[in-house]
Formats: structure tokens, sequence, C-alpha cells
């Protein structure tokens, strides 16, 4: 059976993210991989509980770029 390669973006944010807020960790087809905390807010990243870093637009955050999945997005 073949596969696409293709991904859903995630739409950002309507307000920024807030310290406490929770979040869940979406794969490339938003499937829920966990639900994490928000720990730490900056001007152009946040941190979650599990130590990994996200870009302000729920991007998944390595160091040194951004890629569209894993990503967060606000728990409803």
């Amino acid at each position: 059976m073949p596969h696409t390669l293709a991904y859903i973006p995630t739409p950002a944010p309507a307000t920024p993210f807030a310290v406490g807020e929770t979040v869940e960790v979406l794969d490339r087809e938003h499937v829920v991989l966990s639900v994490q905390t928000i720990k730490k807010v900056t001007r152009k990243k946040v941190k979650t509980d599990c130590g990994r870093e996200w870009m302000l637009d729920g991007e998944w955050f390595d160091g040194e770029s951004s890629y569209p999945f894993p990503s967060i997005r606000r728990k409803a």
C-alpha cells in the first residue's frame, strides 16, 4: 500500500502560549503523542516539561532549526 509523505500543517495559535498552559504534542498527521505543560516562554520559543523547545507557531526546535513535526497545540 503506498504512503503519502505529506503532513498536516498546524495553524499558529491565535494568542501566545503561556507558562502553565497544557499543550498536545502532535505527529505529522495530528495524532496526539503526549500531553505536556509549558514551563518557559521567551520572545522566540517555548519550552515544555519534557525538555523540548518549540517555536511560537508550535513547530519543534532542535537548537539549530525548526521542523513542522512534531508540533504542539493547545489542549481543548
